[in-house]
């Protein structure tokens, strides 16, 4: 090999191990923070049932099981339909109970201290005459991480 192909050598290995080290930092800083927080999925499904589910029985306590994962926007707007809420079901008494199927959940997003998840819940609905119905929703819900607890921003039916 000539002396001028041998100067060549030595900077261009250093380049492709640069080259290298920089998209392998690329792709491991691309993957951070992707993984899975299990505790934003056990209060989406946690959240999804609550919100899913009322009893004409005890519907201020089902409200109140929602409020106690909710912050925010979606904190508020739900405080401010509460009535709304409650009085639907006591004057229709339903009971109303979700099941989240096994494979039903699906992160959607995740972005340190806030995610999403997509839930598919089957909704049974029953009236005191004992007739019933059954529904699946699909809902994204929003979380945010607030003082170590996942908590629920925003939820919306999506199908």
């Amino acid at each position: 090999m000539p002396a001028s192909r041998r100067s060549w050598v030595v900077p261009g290995v250093l380049v492709v191990l640069l080259v290298a080290l920089l998209a392998t930092f690329v792709v491991l800083r691309s993957h951070r923070g992707r993984d899975t927080d299990p505790g934003m999925l056990v209060a989406a499904k946690l959240e999804a049932d609550n919100f899913f589910s009322l009893d004409y029985r005890h519907a201020d306590k089902d409200v109140d099981r929602v409020l106690t994962l909710a912050t925010g926007k979606f904190k508020k707007d739900y405080s401010a339909r509460r009535q709304e809420v409650v009085d639907g079901v006591v004057k229709k008494k339903l009971v109303v109970s979700a099941a989240i199927p096994q494979d039903g959940t699906a992160v959607e997003l995740i972005d340190g201290d806030r995610g999403q998840v997509l839930i598919a819940v089957d909704v049974t609905t029953t009236t005191t005459d004992g007739a019933s119905t059954v529904n699946r929703y699909r809902a994204r819900i929003a979380l945010s991480k607030v003082g170590g607890h996942w908590l629920v921003s925003d939820l919306s039916q999506v199908g």
